[in-house]
């Protein structure tokens, strides 16, 4: 279990797999912003949250599956003063170049107001197209925060055999 970002109200449990890439993100009661990222369980997060935190948000990516299709979700967990919240997703492969999108970036979910949001994403897989690796990305964004930086899901399913997307 982990918690809702502390010290910007109150706190959710929630349950934020081990070895889950997580980011979170706020505003201090000054108005400054800040942010970090982790991965559960390995070292916990590096940096305390402030504790002038108004608001705080923890974003993280499930791992990406391949059962037919791409399989995956995004979720949010914000506490303080923070209005509308939504999350948006995006799979990679990879490519000579380095990290492509798989998918387009997802519209973002519909803004919501609740302390969690979670998405559920899926996209097909191009069987007989070539052997890539891929991973997902998720992004959140809150009202009076603003965004997240990508979190990628750190587990790449390598090797697999569905190509580009196009």
């Amino acid at each position: 279990m982990s918690t809702a970002p502390q010290g910007a109200g109150q706190a959710r449990q929630v349950t934020i797999p081990v070895g889950a890439h997580a980011a979170v993100y706020g505003k201090t009661s000054t108005g400054q912003r800040f942010g970090y990222s982790y991965v559960q369980g390995a070292t916990g997060p590096q940096v305390a949250i402030p504790a002038t935190a108004v608001a705080a948000c923890t974003v993280y990516v499930s791992d990406l599956v391949l059962d037919a299709k791409f399989y995956w979700s995004g979720e949010q967990v914000r506490s303080g003063a923070f209005g509308l919240q939504n999350v948006r997703s995006q799979e990679l492969r990879s490519s000579w170049s380095g990290w492509r999108g798989y998918s387009l970036w997802s519209n973002w979910s519909t803004p919501t107001t609740n302390q969690v949001v979670t998405e559920y994403y899926s996209t097909i897989c191009n069987y007989g197209k070539g052997n890539y690796d891929y991973e997902a990305v998720v992004e959140g964004q809150a009202t009076n925060i603003g965004s997240s930086p990508p979190v990628a899901s750190g587990n790449i399913l390598t090797s697999k055999p569905c190509g580009p997307q196009n």
